[in-house]
């Protein structure tokens, strides 16, 4: 799974709390997530939720697009 995050500046906690009761459970269906994006606390916040995932997570920056998918592909 890619997620591409630009511009983000975030969201009540309503909306986090719906991403991650959907998004959580969801993302043990897949291997490997990788994040790319500009923000360091989505980074961090990934790293943090990837303690609960079965799926191995990467987070990259916008100017590593392609190293992301490469990751993904060759997973």
């Amino acid at each position: 799974m890619l997620e591409v995050i630009r511009d983000f500046e975030g969201m009540d906690f309503d909306a986090m709390w719906e991403n991650l009761r959907v998004g959580l459970p969801m993302a043990d269906r897949v291997g490997h997530i990788a994040i790319v994006t500009d923000r360091k606390w989505i980074a961090a916040l990934t790293g943090l939720a990837s303690a609960f995932m079965s799926a191995e997570t990467r987070t990259y920056e916008p100017d590593q697009l392609a190293e992301a998918r490469a990751w993904l592909e060759a997973a």
